[in-house]
């Protein structure tokens, strides 16, 4: 189990206007914010066709290196300009960890020891007495330099589709002699897309 922050780098994206820091680019995060949360809130709904049902997956579980954006900010704008900027970015890592560091927790440790051996002189500390915490945390680059990186807890993180193809769904596969692949559930899925509709075969008693 790592500690916060441990092992965790960004790299550097000087040539990525995404994750400009310049105050004239707040305006353009914010848009794109308000955009996400826009199509978030489109696509979740009851019984949504086959193409909105992966959209909607998709917003919903970022992988590491998506362009993404902590929900609740999103849908507050008027949160702290600080917090706005650093609620967006690319997600570098997403991992269960310890809730303090081992530093933290040794003093931690220490003053427990202490606490007890005011009642008994002769105390001992064994450490699986004691559940050391943990907590799942997020980690965002949310500017171009290696070092703009926020550590999020207690979130929720959504895709920004930044690419144009990103919702695209291929229905065949290219093989490597030129020839392309076509799978029947690929097949139903895009015509299903295309707003067909399919019945059930009929039971025979």
């Amino acid at each position: 189990m790592k500690q916060p922050h441990e092992d965790v780098s960004g790299i550097d994206r000087s040539g990525d206007d995404l994750l400009s820091l310049d105050m004239r680019a707040v305006a353009h995060r914010t848009a794109l914010a308000a955009m996400a949360t826009h199509l978030h809130s489109a696509v979740s709904v009851g019984n949504p066709a086959p193409a909105v049902a992966r959209m909607s997956e998709r917003l919903r579980h970022p992988q590491i290196g998506d362009f993404v954006l902590e929900w609740m900010v999103g849908l507050t704008p008027r949160r702290d300009l600080d917090s706005r900027i650093k609620a967006m970015g690319y997600l570098i890592e997403k991992r269960r960890e310890w809730w303090t560091t081992d530093e933290e927790w040794q003093r931690h440790l220490a003053e427990e020891l202490a606490c007890r051996r005011e009642y008994d002189p002769d105390a001992e500390l064994d450490e699986d007495d004691l559940e050391r915490s943990t907590e799942e945390a997020w980690y965002i680059q949310y500017g171009p330099d290696p070092g703009d990186i926020c550590r999020w807890t207690n979130c929720s993180f959504i895709v920004v589709p930044i690419d144009p193809a990103e919702f695209s769904n291929s229905v065949g596969t290219r093989n490597s002699d030129g020839s392309v692949t076509i799978t029947r559930d690929a097949l139903l899925a895009d015509l299903a897309d295309s707003g067909f509709q399919f019945r059930l075969p009929e039971m025979t008693p």
